[in-house]
């Protein structure tokens, strides 16, 4: 099986970068007007579009219009349908990309997303443990109580994430469904749950380490390449980090797994030419943005690890990054794999639109499941869902 896993080539690339003169401002040409689409007021990604959508209003005059979404479908359609030019996404990119859950229904199908650049913070996305627990490593997670939020395809899978690093499963846990995020964190104080999801940038750390429960963060080691190959089988777009921020986190910082989020994103059909200028206008005006919110620090350039991604590359974002000499051979390998991904999956969908008989929405589910499984692993690519 094909992963490119060649972190330490992005860092090295970035310093082996001559100095490259940020573009002048009558270099970045933007259009008046821009949609975006992002996730629901308050959100990360939502606060974080709208500061950099102030800075851009002041630096260049583009006026945006960001349009709040509350499920991954309504975010992905103006994207497709071409209403909006940018969406600032999460792992609704790679649901969206490979037709699974709400985008496996017959009316909507794999959607051929475009990256054009990565947030990484100095924070991770995280399992947050009681410390009172006794999880030492991801093994120890055998028995536990984990909080998993109900009905959500991101909490399951990367609670079982967590579990394959251990080399465990949802069987040798005892799973605690919660209605959100918050809510796994108050199971956790209330010690009706041992772990949840979080991230060590946020509060729900410091509310956890002032408990009586105390706080610990399940550590990922880096150099523990089994385990690494277990967790990427389930999500493959896992990202080993260093977290340097947040409650309880040593100035050292934690090995970890973390997410890029959010994720200014485009679709295969954006506009090559505005692309290219909205990535330019990203890290041109980088320092005047990157205070704004927490998380706009994470659009730095070495923060744009393009070997581990698993949606490909908006090619007018690809013609910024060689411009700057950013763009590296591990980054085309990854790009061509993630094409051809995608050009497997619109195959394989055009092939279960066509085999659809009359019967009803479930049973064409599950027939494209295993049509997409079949040629995904046919080509000698990671099915990574199966079933859903």
């Amino acid at each position: 099986m094909f992963r490119t896993r060649i972190l330490a080539a992005v860092g090295l690339a970035a310093m082996c970068l001559a100095p490259v003169a940020p573009a002048q401002a009558e270099e970045v040409k933007l259009p008046g007007n821009m949609v975006w689409v992002s996730y629901d007021v308050g959100a990360t990604a939502y606060n974080s579009a709208v500061s950099i959508a102030a800075t851009l209003k002041n630096k260049t005059g583009t006026e945006v219009r960001i349009l709040p979404a509350k499920s991954d479908v309504a975010r992905l359609t103006p994207l497709k349908d071409g209403r909006a030019q940018f969406a600032t996404l999460g792992t609704d990119s790679i649901f969206s990309q490979e037709g699974v859950y709400e985008f496996g229904a017959p009316n909507l199908g794999p959607i051929p997303v475009r990256y054009v650049a990565l947030s990484i913070s100095q924070g991770s996305t995280g399992l947050i443990v009681a410390a009172d627990a006794d999880v030492k490593s991801a093994a120890d997670l055998k028995g536990k109580r984990m909080a998993i939020v109900k009905g959500s395809p991101v909490s399951r899978r990367l609670n079982l994430s967590y579990l394959a690093f251990g080399g465990l499963d949802f069987d040798d846990v005892e799973v605690v469904e919660v209605a959100s995020l918050k809510a796994g964190i108050d199971a956790v104080i209330d010690g009706r749950a041992d772990t949840a999801i979080s991230n060590t940038n946020n509060s729900d750390g410091v509310r956890v380490s002032s408990s009586n429960r105390g706080l610990t963060w399940l550590v990922t080691p880096h150099d523990d390449k089994e385990a690494w190959e277990r967790m990427w089988k389930v999500s493959p777009w896992l990202i080993k980090h260093v977290a340097t921020i947040g409650p309880d986190v040593p100035e050292a910082g934690l090995e970890m797994a973390t997410l890029a989020y959010p994720i200014f994103s485009a679709v295969d059909q954006t506009d090559e030419e505005l692309v290219y200028n909205f990535t330019k206008a990203l890290f041109t005006y980088y320092d005047d943005y990157k205070d704004g919110y927490p998380s706009n620090a994470g659009f730095k350039l070495d923060s744009q690890r393009f070997s581990n991604v698993f949606v490909p590359v908006h090619p007018g974002a690809v013609r910024y990054y060689k411009e700057i000499g950013f763009w590296t051979p591990e980054f085309e390998a990854r790009q061509q794999r993630n094409l051809e991904r995608q050009t497997l999956l619109a195959k394989a969908w055009a092939d279960a639109k066509e085999k659809a008989g009359s019967g009803s929405d479930e049973d064409f589910v599950k027939a494209w499941q295993k049509i997409r499984a079949d040629a995904l692993a046919e080509a000698g690519q990671d099915t990574v869902f199966e079933d859903w």
